[in-house]
């Protein structure tokens, strides 16, 4: 596979007018429209279309992960400082999230000047107290904090408590009345994201009968958006471009289904980046596997470096190898770019929204539809009124699959 690194920033920009980003959702969320993108030909639909656009018996694959309410607000003797939760310091967030009284976590810092760094800050809700204490920096914009509580609580009770939901920053505005329910996917289950899964939040209870009844199946995996997810790319080529790193779980059972749609030859469909990026992920941890590499991280670069083999080889290598450890469930990082002229292993197609100009998100759809096809799309949904980024649009594109 030849290397993206030379791609240039540039190539992938578009001018997005700022009436065309969508500020708040629509009331219903499969009213949104949907472009379709097939065999190199454009339609438009709407999304509650959808279950009538899949071939019976494909699967649909989601991001179950839930948007954690990770925006909070401390407040120490005289001034107030924000606090965006990231990652847990050092455990996966089943653990995190099940600890009592203390706590480590990677944060982002508003205010972090009017702090006095020595001094604890204290939660400003009174229903549990929460003592917050700085204990050191991290490379880049990140600090490690510690929290502590009274033991009976679990954290992420307290932090339902304490936080808030944090809405993309480019909204620039408060949350809404409601809000906090309707960012999130219906089937959001396991808290670890503080950013929304976005393609999956035009899927309603309707939409999911009706894949139902057309034999569509539903798998669901996980990945922990990050806040890299709305880091721009400030270098002038990819080459200097730092991919950020989000967290991924995956069961045996999970891999198992994913077998048994390869070997069917059922097509797969990923619903979002991330959904794409996971199952991407675990067919290179496969790859790792047969070149005799760790498996614990996916670098951004590690598609361009391994010699592909054939899907389900490679997903049947990452299940043996769980199930010789011993284990149920597996946890990893990704710094996956899928970017031009980056082929997908293992995903048909992908349901995501409009992504913002030169942005790791529009690279993968220019690698997924074929590099120049990204820029017909987008000039035709600036033409016809789509709505842009996370509260808009949606779109139902064909991928071009790697030959082995």
């Amino acid at each position: 596979m030849n290397h993206p690194s030379g791609l240039r920033i540039k190539d992938f920009w578009y001018d997005l007018p700022e009436e065309r980003i969508a500020k708040y959702p629509l009331p219903q969320r499969d009213s949104s429209k949907l472009l379709v993108f097939n065999a190199g030909r454009i339609q438009d639909h709407f999304f509650s279309d959808l279950p009538e656009l899949l071939s019976p018996g494909s699967s649909l694959y989601f991001n179950d992960s839930r948007v954690l309410p990770a925006r909070m607000f401390f407040k120490t003797a005289e001034k107030h400082i924000e606090i965006f939760l990231i990652e847990p310091s050092s455990s996966d967030y089943s653990t995190a999230f099940a600890a009592k009284g203390k706590c480590r976590w990677k944060v982002m810092v508003g205010g972090l000047r009017k702090w006095n760094q020595s001094l604890p800050a204290k939660g400003l809700s009174e229903a549990c107290p929460l003592e917050l204490r700085y204990l050191k920096p991290l490379p880049g914009t990140l600090h490690e904090v510690e929290f502590s509580w009274a033991e009976e609580e679990v954290w992420l009770s307290v932090l339902e408590i304490h936080g808030q939901i944090p809405i993309p920053p480019y909204l620039r505005r408060e949350v809404a009345e409601g809000e906090e329910a309707f960012y999130q996917t219906v089937y959001a289950k396991n808290p670890g994201s503080v950013a929304a899964p976005t393609a999956g939040l035009h899927f309603t209870q309707n939409v999911f009968d009706a894949l139902a009844e057309k034999h569509i199946r539903s798998v669901f995996l996980t990945l922990h958006v990050s806040s890299g997810t709305f880091r721009p790319v400030k270098a002038e080529t990819m080459a200097g471009h730092e991919m950020h790193a989000e967290w991924i779980e995956v069961t045996t059972q999970q891999l198992q289904q994913i077998l048994e749609d390869l070997t069917a030859g059922r097509p797969l469909i990923a619903v979002g980046t991330t959904s794409l990026r996971t199952l991407e992920t675990l067919y290179w941890m496969g790859v790792k596997i047969k070149a005799g590499k760790p498996i614990e991280a996916v670098s951004q670069w590690d598609p361009y470096s391994f010699t592909p083999i054939p899907p389900s080889e490679s997903i049947g290598l990452l299940l043996e190898a769980m199930i010789q450890a011993g284990l149920s469930k597996w946890y990893g990082v990704t710094s996956l770019l899928i970017a031009p002229p980056y082929q997908t292993a293992l995903a048909d197609g992908l349901i995501t929204n409009f992504h913002q100009p030169g942005s790791t998100l529009l690279l993968l759809v220019a690698a997924v539809t074929g590099k120049d096809h990204w820029k017909e799309i987008y000039r035709h949904a600036l033409d016809n009124e789509y709505r842009f980024l996370s509260y808009g649009d949606s779109s139902l594109l064909e991928t071009k699959r790697l030959v082995i």
